[in-house]
This record gives structure tokens, sequence and C-alpha cells, in this order.
């Protein structure tokens, strides 16, 4: 005796979740039963026709998420559900759990960056952000408030005179493929020495008083 009769799952995949065109022909399900997924609808149908109690049946497919998604934990599917006849002829409806994947954005390439340590010359001085480690779609924050995710500005932290000591600038790169990467460096900019040269002078005993200035 079967326990259920035409019965069809209807199992749709959930943002940001898809199944892309070289996975679908993966989907594999039992013998005797067909499943077929709509791309407009990103909803796989599962036709299993009749049920035999003890016997299991099994839908088993992959799916992707975009590098872009945020980290976090993602329901795989929207409601997913078996509607069939039971015994007695009744029309049933049946969900089933909802699976659900932590997802965590890979670390992107670490990034180098060059502190500045010089003399006093009047000009404006900054760390450097090494660009060959830069990957395209990042974007570099600088912040003098620690890694502290607030006060963040794409404009340089810039300095002109002498600092008090190493000054730190923070950075903090961003781009939707990974995570945010951070690093820091020391601005120091030193007084400029000054030199003090005398002029020697000399006085003939009877000779006028010297003054300075006077010969």
């Amino acid at each position: 005796m079967y326990a259920a009769r035409d019965a069809v799952v209807t199992d749709p995949i959930k943002d940001p979740f898809t199944i892309p065109p070289d996975l679908r022909e993966e989907i594999e399900c039992s013998e005797g039963t067909s499943a077929r997924f709509d791309e407009q609808s990103k909803t796989i149908t599962w036709k299993v026709d009749n049920v035999i109690q003890g016997i299991p049946l099994t839908l088993s497919y992959a799916v992707e998420i975009p590098l872009e998604a945020n980290s976090g934990l993602y329901e795989t599917n929207e409601r997913t559900y078996l509607k069939y006849k039971n015994i007695f002829g009744d029309d049933v409806e049946a969900d089933f759990p909802i699976p659900q994947v932590r997802y965590t954005k890979p670390q992107g390439p670490p990034i180098a960056i060059t502190s500045y340590e010089g003399i006093y010359d009047g000009r404006a001085h900054s760390i450097t952000v090494d660009q060959e480690t830069l990957e395209d779609g990042d974007t570099v924050f600088y912040s003098l408030y620690s890694l502290d995710q607030v006060n963040w500005s794409q404009e340089e932290k810039m300095f002109t005179d002498v600092t008090p000591g190493p000054v730190t600038v923070y950075v903090k790169v961003t781009n939707s493929k990974y995570q945010d990467r951070f690093g820091q460096g020391t601005v120091t900019i030193k007084p400029k020495p000054i030199t003090v040269t005398a002029q020697g002078k000399t006085k003939v005993y009877g000779d006028q008083p010297w003054r300075p200035g006077r010969r």
C-alpha cells in the first residue's frame, strides 16, 4: 500500500543562493522520480508520485552564494513542502525543515603599508599604501582613532608640522568580495637642526671700541 500518492515537492531556493547552469545538471533524485529547476522562480519541482512506506526517497543538489554576500547565517530555501493524497484520498501538505548555512567571506590578500619618517621640510607627508597589494574593487579608508569601525575617511591623513613623536594612521580596505582588511603605519616629522655659526672679531689695543657690525 502506498503511504502517499501523486506526491510533489516544491523546493524554492532562497536569496542570495542560486543554482548556476553548470550545477543544474547535477540535481539528483531517487530512481523513478524526476526533478526540474525553473530559473525564473528559482524553484525545484520534484515529482515523487507514489510513496511506499519504509522506502526512503532523496533529492540532492548544490547551491552557490555570491562572494558579495555578507558573512552570516542563511536559510538555503524558502518554504519547502510536500503535496500529496493520503490513503483516504485527501489532499495534504507537509512542510520540510529549512537547512541553514553559515557563510564567511574569504580573507583578502594582506595590504602593505610604508610609514614615513623625516626631517621637517614644510611639505605634507603621510603613510603609503602599496598599490600592488590592492585588488580591483578595493576602497581605502584612513583614521586616527584606532580600529573602531567609525571615523573612517577616504581622505589621506597628511602631516606638515613637526609631530610630537610617531603618529599612528590606521587603514581599512573594503571590498565586496572579502572581509575588511586592516593595517596601520606611522608618520614622524622631526625638527630641522639649526646650525649657529659665530663670526670671529679682533680688537687692537687703543683702537676704537668694537661694536657689533663695525670693523
